[in-house]
């Protein structure tokens, strides 16, 4: 069968085959690529199935004819054939594996070999394929054609018929069945071209639709823009009545309310027209304004009360309740005034009620801070043997209360912390303050809360006026203002302070600032009632100060003035300043300095004029029970010299004036005590020339500083001689004897055989007692030297342990000791004290010194320079002094100033910054020496904390110029830190350089952490005189001391040169060491 069909389908001639049979007939090749092309092009091994779908309706029952008639005449690539990409299955595997049969042509590769000869074209003549093959088994030779091409073997041929046909078969059975699987996709890509047209018909009606709802929108669109603005004016949101009817008051519903009332004011100017939608709305809108109004009402009412109740904060309320949401407020002033006006009285009401409270607990807080207890005997003329008050610091330390030195307590008017202490730490707070103190409090609490009070009102009730918001803050405030004149009644009504009253009026004056700052004119009222109870009590103890003035003068209190009078023998011998001089001193200082910016409209002026014209009479009174006239013209030149020092800081119109009449005053005494020459510039020089006529011996001393003054003192209690003090300066002291620490060493620092440790020692008992003697102001502080590393610890282990040896008590202090007298003192490796430092008011002790020797007889030539000295055949002759009564010889005016000279026996040369100047006049120029000047700055405090009592030393760097940058107190009890080391050239550089701070500061917080860098400043400088560039002021490598010596070769001339530290603790035994170089 098979091969009847085979030679049925492939005629030479082209014969169409039978219409019977499926098949195209094959082509004569039998490779693969030509067979499966003459069959059906569909069927080629590595075609894709669906590569004959050109459309959906493709089958292969609807061939194109070129298909078709492939087989007929030469043959014809089908236009369907495409070739696969290799990476695609060829279909005709994919079906055998379907039906489980091996391919074909795997078959033939497996079972045929190629044969050794191909004939491309061979004629079969009119034969068919059997009987081409018959007659070629005939012939017995190869096949071939006419002319002789492409011959067979039989038995191949044989073999490949008889090999190939089962093969063919199982081709043609797998054909049919890919023929049947083609006819089913043929009908489910019909089915799916069905479904897509019915989708396609769908697609059409959905896009009319769609045009037909863009036409509606667009209309619907055209419709709102007409009609939109007229419904937006009279509509209202649901969501917007749902907020206003339901919601919590929040941003949302006030947002609501704002839509609500936008929309009632449109609607009320659409009242007038005809529409029925406007008339429709108004009934909702106003019972929705009436709901809105009810609920601002209860939300107010509610946050009202909740400021009564316990312990709540009301400026929380008032920031987080009624601010955020003060249009509601605004929002009811305008719907309803008299329930708005209501809701603003109860408010007025209730923090009337809240701070009255809450101010009277505050100022039972208050109450209960330590002040100094006022005293009757506090006045100027009071009986010195009552003792001061002395009240009980923290861990028991002894704090002395002086109410004529100002001190610290103007930290009040400098500090830069403006919060007012809190009840709890007012409660717990164990320190003792002046009565200003809960004062100042009291008003910066009053202050804060006026001003913040004043601005929640302007800003929650905006809608009134300021003049109405004004009112309402006053009628708050007005029970509070009248409780703060009573806590400033209580204060002072019993008070003889006149500073701590002078300082509440200057805290009461920057209260008044800065309210005008902060623009808040509520409390002028209280401001001016503070005042008016404030300057007449001023007035009252300057009043009672001078009564105690006239009394002493008029006798009228004998105890008082047996305690005050010279009426003793040594006291009618002495011409040092009296006590009270430095009472009336201090207390002077202190109004001067906290009236620097006084107006003239104050009564300061008058009060302290009439103060000073009594202390006058009295000082006069005093000087006539001093002996002669020279003797009561010198106490009473001592007495205002005093008070001029002491004062010379001060500023300000008022201090000006002071010191202009004071001056005066003094200078017309020495003037008069010298008995001078109308020349005032050569006042010093006769003095010189009429001593040198009266006396047959002169010890002259040259520079008025503490050590020359204990020199001169020392020297002139001797008889037979006359001593003459020389100083540049118009006053003693104004150089590095005025510009220190005024501390009063313990003499550890230095080496065992020095000078400085051995006069140090001596001349601090000495100091101890004189103070004592004296009345000089003073005080053991004791001195805490403080390390931070082992380095610095091995150093103060060290230093007690020179200490020891040198027989100067020390100790160490433990942390927990450390902790609770010093808690604002860091001490990381450990702390050494030394107990027997202190310090002294070295203004006075100069004072007293120079009364004493002035009182034995000592004349003193202020404004007198040195310009040359000349010694007689080395001294023997004694020594021959020229000098001015003006600048010194380097200056340009010294052409036009008349020189003098005077011959004295021995020269002292204690001129401390020039001492070397002044031994180079006498010495020849090899044993010349060179001045070198360390500067050291000192920086002030003006911070309330922290507050030690104790000074405070870093461990000392051997090798170093100085102490350190250490902390020392001053009489006052205000703090101080220096000095630092800058080496200078210039010996009249006083001026501070900031740079100098910066530097400091690292070294300060090093042992004072917490110290409050913003308080400290600049304060003043202060030179030491050194005999070395870079020499130390302690032990070790560069150690210079003192040089105190008799000149070989040049007889009477002592050199005390080199005098820095510890010289004003050792100033009374440098002077018992001269005496003895002189006189034994």
């Amino acid at each position: 069968m098979w091969l009847d069909r085979l030679s049925g389908h492939s005629t030479p001639s082209g014969t169409p085959p039978p219409s019977g049979h499926r098949y195209p007939s094959p082509s004569r090749r039998l490779s693969r690529t030509s067979s499966s092309q003459g069959f059906r092009s569909s069927l080629h091994p590595r075609s894709s199935s669906t590569s004959l779908l050109l459309s959906p309706n493709d089958s292969s029952a609807s061939l194109p004819a070129t298909a078709r008639n492939a087989s007929n005449g030469s043959p014809q690539k089908s236009v369907f054939l495409r070739t696969p990409p290799a990476e695609v299955t060829s279909p005709l595997e994919v079906l055998n594996s379907i039906i489980g049969k091996k391919p074909s042509d795997q078959l033939d590769e497996a079972s045929t070999g190629k044969p050794a000869q191909l004939v491309e074209d061979i004629d079969f003549g009119d034969l068919s394929l059997e009987g081409f093959v018959n007659r070629g088994k005939q012939s017995g030779g190869l096949l071939s054609s006419e002319d002789g091409v492409g011959t067979i073997e039989q038995s191949d041929r044989e073999n490949l018929v008889a090999g190939d046909q089962d093969k063919f078969q199982e081709l043609h059975n797998a054909i049919a069945d890919c023929d049947d699987v083609l006819k089913s996709v043929e009908s489910y890509l019909a089915d799916f071209q069905t479904e897509l047209g019915i989708v396609s018909a769908e697609i059409e009606t959905l896009q009319t639709r769609s045009v037909q709802l863009n036409a509606k929108l667009e209309n619907r669109r055209n419709v709102e823009r007409l009609l939109g603005p007229a419904v937006e004016d009279i509509s209202i949101s649901p969501n917007a009545i749902r907020t206003i009817i339901d919601g919590h008051i929040d941003e949302n519903w006030v947002r609501a309310l704002n839509e609500i009332e936008a929309r009632s004011i449109s609607i009320e100017k659409s009242a007038g027209s005809s529409r029925k939608a406007v008339d429709d709305v108004k009934p909702l809108l106003v019972d929705l304004k009436h709901k809105a109004t009810v609920r601002i009402r209860d939300y107010l009412v509610s946050q009202i009360k909740a400021i009564r109740a316990p312990n709540m904060n009301a400026q929380y309320i008032q920031q987080h309740y009624l601010v955020k949401y003060k249009d509601i407020y605004a929002f009811l002033t305008r719907a309803h005034p008299t329930l708005s006006e209501e809701i603003a009285q109860a408010y007025v009401n209730t923090t009337r009620w809240y701070y009255l409270s809450n101010f009277t607990r505050y100022s039972q807080a208050l109450e209960k801070l330590k002040i100094h207890a006022p005293d009757s005997n506090h006045v100027l003329g009071g009986d010195p043997s009552v003792q001061r008050g002395v009240s009980a610091g923290p861990g028991g330390r002894g704090i002395s209360y002086d109410p004529f030195t100002l001190g610290r307590r103007i930290d009040v008017l400098k500090t830069g912390n403006h919060m007012a202490i809190s009840s709890y730490i007012a409660e717990e707070d164990k320190s003792i303050h002046g009565f200003e103190v809960p004062f100042r409090h009291f008003n910066l609490a009053l202050v804060d809360n006026v001003s913040a009070e004043y601005s929640f009102l302007t800003e929650m009730f905006s809608v009134k006026s300021y003049q109405q918001i004004s009112r309402k803050a006053s009628e708050i405030f007005e029970p509070v203002f009248a409780l703060g004149q009573n806590v400033t009644k209580s204060l002072i009504e019993n008070t003889t302070d006149c500073l701590g009253v002078l300082l509440c009026v200057r805290l009461n004056q920057r209260a008044a600032f800065e309210l005008q700052r902060r623009k808040v004119p509520v409390a002028e009222s209280y401001i001016n009632g503070v005042n008016m109870q404030l300057w007449p009590r001023f007035q009252k103890i300057m009043d009672l100060h001078c009564e105690s003035l006239k009394r002493l003068a008029l006798g009228a209190a004998r105890s008082s003035v047996s305690a005050l009078s010279l009426t003793t023998d040594d006291a009618k011998q002495s011409s040092a300043p009296h006590f009270l001089t430095q009472r009336f001193g201090q207390l002077l200082h202190g109004i001067l300095s906290l009236s620097n910016e006084a107006g003239d409209d104050e009564p300061v002026s008058i009060s302290l004029g009439r103060l000073t014209g009594e202390f006058d009479a009295l000082l006069a009174k005093l000087s006539r029970g001093s002996g002669d006239a020279k003797r009561r013209e010198r106490f009473l030149y001592n007495n205002y010299s005093l008070i001029l020092t002491i004062i010379s800081d001060t500023d300000g119109k008022l201090a000006t004036e002071q010191k202009e009449v004071l001056d005066f005053t003094s200078a017309q005494c020495r003037l008069y005590t010298r008995g001078s020459s109308s020349s005032h510039k050569n006042y010093a020089i006769s003095i010189s020339l009429r001593v040198l006529a009266t006396h047959s011996r002169i010890e002259k001393i040259i520079g008025g500083g503490v050590v020359g003054l204990a020199v001169a003192r020392q020297l002139a209690a001797r008889e037979g001689t006359s001593t003459i003090l020389l100083e540049r300066h118009d006053s003693a002291g104004t150089e590095t004897s005025s510009r220190n620490s005024e501390v009063i060493h313990a003499g550890i620092y230095y080496p065992a055989d020095s000078l400085k440790t051995r006069l140090c020692i001596a001349g601090k008992n000495k100091l101890y007692d004189y103070c004592a003697k004296k009345g000089v102001p003073h005080r053991v502080t004791k001195k805490w030297i403080v390390a931070q590393n082992e380095v610095e610890w091995d150093a103060c282990l060290k230093l007690h342990e020179h200490a020891k040896n040198i027989g100067v008590p020390t100790r160490f202090v433990g942390k927990e000791e450390a902790q609770r007298l010093e808690p604002d003192v860091r001490a990381e490796a450990g702390i050494v004290e030394s107990p027997t430092t202190g310090i002294l008011d070295a203004h006075s002790f100069m004072a007293c010194l120079q009364g004493d020797l002035e009182d034995r007889g000592c004349d003193i030539a202020f404004q007198t320079a040195v310009t040359r000295i000349e010694p007689i055949d080395r001294g023997k002759g004694g020594y021959r002094i020229f000098a001015t009564s003006a600048a010194p010889s380097s200056s340009p005016e010294r052409s036009n100033i008349e020189e003098a000279s005077i011959t004295a026996e021995t020269i002292i040369n204690s001129a401390g910054l020039y001492a070397c100047q002044i031994s180079n006049m006498i010495l020849p120029p090899e044993r010349h020496r060179t001045p070198f000047y360390a500067k050291g700055t000192y920086f002030s405090y003006s911070a309330s904390h922290p507050k030690p009592s104790t000074l405070i030393y870093p461990a000392p760097v051997p090798g170093h110029g100085g102490l350190g940058t250490h902390l020392t107190l001053d009489m006052g009890n205000r703090i101080r830190f220096g000095p630092d080391v800058e080496w200078v050239k210039n010996a009249t550089d006083y001026k501070p350089s900031p740079a100098r701070l910066a530097q400091a500061l690292p070294e300060i917080q090093k042992y004072l952490p917490n110290i409050n860098i913003d308080a400290i400043e600049l304060d003043y400088c202060g030179i030491r005189p050194k005999l070395g560039h870079g020499s130390a002021n302690t032990g070790g490598k560069g150690f210079q001391d003192f040089v105190i010596q008799k000149e070989d070769g040049y007889k009477g001339f002592v050199n005390l040169l080199g005098i820095e530290s510890p010289g004003l603790t050792s100033s009374l035994a440098i002077a018992d060491m001269v005496e003895e170089l002189l006189h034994r």
